[in-house]
């Protein structure tokens, strides 16, 4: 479904017959002031009094990466992940990293406010809120910021680590169907990855809408210099983040 505005998008949702409303949750309703996720890599290093916090952010990615290879599932939890970190640091060590991560997403994450504005309007005309997610935090958690930032009253939260099916195989959209014992055309989908939340859904006849990332709008734009301070990083990236923030908008 191509979407020219929002209110365009409102419209389009008010006068549909979809049961469901389902809303991806990082970069399309979460924002997190990082130009990429790994950022937050540097400043659990920098929380934690690591001294070499380059080197923990290639281990945090190389154990990720790791865990990926090995798991048999279609996707892993953060457990997973600090499992192969244990070559490198001491598990008190790696038990404070682990949480402060945990806690640094929490605390750090916070609204699109075009997306919530779409999701409060969803709930106002009647329509059932269901969350799809391909991410390794665990669901708890992902409620947790969700609640934190306002959004309440999800019919269904489906985690691709706790599951262990995903949106970038399309065995999450299966699986969300089964559970839901629905068809397709009673689902819409409004997601930032063109890939996962868009052609996918179209792969089991879900209706999708695509809402780009404020990150890769900017990049149409111009270069992102990933290598500056991370406090002037984070200072930046909310700028981009609010810029960039309803993607129906012409910002160039």
């Amino acid at each position: 479904m191509q979407v020219d505005s929002l209110e365009h998008l409102k419209l389009y949702l008010k006068h549909s017959n979809f049961e469901y409303v389902s809303f991806d949750i990082f970069d399309t309703l979460i924002l997190r002031p990082f130009f990429r996720p790994t950022d937050l890599f540097i400043l659990n290093a920098i929380e934690n009094n690591l001294k070499n916090k380059k080197k923990f952010k290639k281990i945090r990615i190389l154990s990720e990466r790791i865990a990926r290879f090995l798991t048999i599932k279609e996707d892993i939890h953060i457990d997973d992940i600090y499992k192969y970190m244990r070559l490198f640091y001491k598990k008190d060590l790696l038990f404070n990293l682990k949480n402060m991560e945990i806690n640094l997403e929490e605390t750090l994450a916070y609204s699109r406010k075009t997306a919530k504005i779409l999701f409060n309007f969803s709930k106002e005309i009647g329509k059932k809120i269901i969350c799809i997610s391909d991410m390794y935090l665990d669901k708890s958690t992902i409620i947790t910021i969700l609640n934190n930032n306002g959004y309440t009253d999800i019919y269904e939260i489906y985690v691709s680590s706790s599951l262990g099916y995903t949106k970038s195989t399309g065995n999450l959209y299966k699986y969300v169907l089964n559970d839901l014992k629905t068809t397709p055309d009673k689902i819409v989908h409004i997601g930032d990855n063109y890939n996962s939340d868009v052609i996918n859904c179209k792969k089991f006849g879900i209706e999708s809408i695509f809402f780009e990332k404020t990150m890769d709008l900017e990049l149409k734009n111009r270069k992102i210099d990933y290598d500056i301070e991370i406090y002037d990083m984070l200072k930046k990236s909310i700028y981009i983040n609010s810029k960039y923030d309803n993607p129906f908008k012409n910002n160039n």
